[in-house]
């Protein structure tokens, strides 16, 4: 007797399987290729020219069929690095005419004769990012009251900002949850002026057009001086959860109104943004109003679980008391990356600050990323890293002088499962060549870069004490000096 497994079962099956899975699933038989097809093209992401070029032949070998596999799709993107030309734009669109989401190379709008092909697609929620008004004016006002997600950038958000346009605009799109606003990258330093300038009443704006809203992202602008008192109302935005900031110019005393503006924040990412002025000492003043602005983010954002800060001078990042007051005000960071920018003066040996700053969080922190400052001394921060009772995923990034121990950092992180080491000196330990070495058991992906080390050494001795190890990156690693 011939037995099959209902097509129900199968379908509730593949809900629970990985992607490899799924692909030997598929090469059964006809009807498991049915059933675990829905999944396989749902979403569809494509890295290489050979990728797009075979994906672009499936879709028309079975167009044919009346539902084509191209109906299955329902999230596809395309890297930058590969283009298209109209025609083969608007076959993919006729194709796959039930798509959520599709992302693709800013600059290929240009190219496209007929972008309102786009407007066939009934269910889009997320389209490319903008950078030509001609393309986000017709789109925008005919898929807005759908999209929830939505990215302008280049001199699109310049114009509209210059032509108070951007309220209108956003006016068509009120489900939006997630906005990102990018300016126009400088070719010199006189051409700052031509940045993007958000007020703060544009940023009242856009919370008032978009009441949804729960991920906002600012790159390449500027943010106007903002005059808070303290008697001034400001209505907060309680949907929001993650707010990041890139390349922007010099405003950190602007943070005030985020906080206040963001109290249930979860997610915050940084950049360049409290200190730029690299080439001079701050202030009595300024060092003051810093200390004041980290403590106002720890007592308003009890809820913060990822704290991104990129850029940092060692004179001006976050100290032990911004941590402390985390701590109590019952935030737990799960995310943590500081990434330190040495200003000429920089004096940081205050290695205590590293335990205050682990402890604060040393049951939640998952993922730590750290760009260490000149002339850090490793060895007295791998025993505070053993605080972190759940570490699964660690970053470091050293200059020259550093030296990595690679046995000490998996003796204080028992659970690591994801390592990245970068800059510096890799040494291995001789202790555990011996009968009985021990063996880390859930380290599976080591990412080595530009580091000076023993290649031969290390992938004996990493055979040795990472026997689960699954993936190994060595890019520009250099033999040790003789």
């Amino acid at each position: 007797m011939r037995y099959s497994i209902p097509v129900v079962i199968l379908n509730i099956t593949a809900q629970h399987l990985e992607t490899l899975d799924h692909i030997q699933c598929a090469q059964v038989n006809r009807t498991w290729a049915n059933s675990f097809a829905h999944i396989l093209y749902k979403t569809v992401l494509i890295r290489t020219q050979r990728q797009f070029k075979l994906f672009y032949k499936t879709l028309l070998q079975t167009s044919f069929l009346g539902h084509g596999l191209g109906y299955l799709v329902r999230h596809l993107t395309i890297e930058e690095t590969v283009g298209f030309t109209d025609k083969e734009f608007n076959r993919i669109i006729e194709c796959c005419p039930d798509l959520l989401s599709i992302d693709f190379n800013p600059k290929l709008w240009r190219y496209l004769h007929s972008p309102s092909r786009l407007n066939t697609l009934k269910y889009i929620e997320r389209l490319p990012m903008f950078n030509e008004e001609r393309h986000a004016d017709h789109l925008i006002e005919e898929h807005g009251h759908r999209l929830t997600q939505l990215r302008l950038g280049g001199a699109i958000l310049s114009n509209w900002l210059m032509a108070h346009r951007l309220g209108s605009i956003l006016s068509f799109a009120p489900k939006l949850k997630r906005l990102d606003l990018t300016g126009e990258y400088p070719t010199y330093i006189s051409s700052f002026r031509t940045r993007p300038r958000l007020t703060m009443d544009t940023m009242e704006l856009i919370h008032s057009t978009c009441p949804h809203l729960e991920h906002l992202e600012l790159s390449t602008t500027f943010l106007e001086p903002t005059d808070l008192t303290k008697d001034r109302v400001i209505s907060p935005a309680s949907t929001m959860r993650v707010f990041h900031l890139h390349d922007i110019y010099d405003h950190w005393k602007d943070m005030h109104y985020f906080i206040r503006k963001y109290p249930h924040l979860e997610e915050f990412s940084s950049s360049s943004l409290f200190y730029t002025g690299l080439d001079e000492m701050p202030t009595d003043f300024e060092l003051e109003n810093n200390d004041n602005l980290y403590m106002a983010m720890a007592q308003q954002w009890s809820r913060l679980r990822s704290f991104n800060g990129d850029g940092i001078p060692s004179n001006l990042w976050p100290g032990k008391y911004f941590f402390e007051a985390l701590q109590s005000s019952g935030a737990s960071l799960t995310t943590l990356r500081l990434d330190f920018c040495n200003a000429p003066g920089d004096q940081f040996d205050d290695y205590s600050q590293f335990k205050a700053l682990l402890a604060s969080s040393q049951h939640t922190l998952e993922t730590l990323n750290l760009d260490l400052w000149e002339d850090c001394d490793m060895s007295k921060l791998f025993f505070s890293l053993g605080q972190c009772q759940r570490l699964t995923s660690l970053a470091l990034t050293g200059s020259r002088g550093t030296v990595f121990t690679l046995d000490l950092i998996l003796d204080v992180c028992p659970l690591l499962k994801t390592l990245f080491i970068s800059g510096g000196e890799l040494t291995l330990s001789d202790k555990y060549y011996e009968n009985s070495p021990q063996i880390h058991p859930y380290l599976s992906e080591l990412f080595i870069y530009n580091l000076i080390l023993d290649m031969l050494a290390a992938t004996n001795h990493l055979s040795i004490r990472c026997p689960h190890l699954s993936s190994l990156n060595i890019f520009k690693a250099f033999g040790p000096l003789q």
